[in-house]
């Protein structure tokens, strides 16, 4: 199976965000390329602030 690559002009991202598949996603246009993003202030990498907290333990 081929898939071919598609670049999409900021003209046309605008004109697919109207699409109903699009509702409620969160999507940029990267380099004429579509990527859905995580929502704001998701965890991008689950448990990495466990791990982080981990090694640089706050002072309370």
């Amino acid at each position: 199976m081929v898939v071919q690559e598609r670049f999409y002009t900021a003209e046309e991202f605008w004109e697919l965000l109207s699409q109903p598949e699009y509702a409620g996603k969160r999507v940029e246009l990267v380099e004429g390329e579509i990527r859905e993003t995580t929502p704001a202030g998701g965890n991008v990498l689950p448990g990495f602030s466990v791990k982080v907290s981990a090694i640089f333990p706050t002072s309370k």
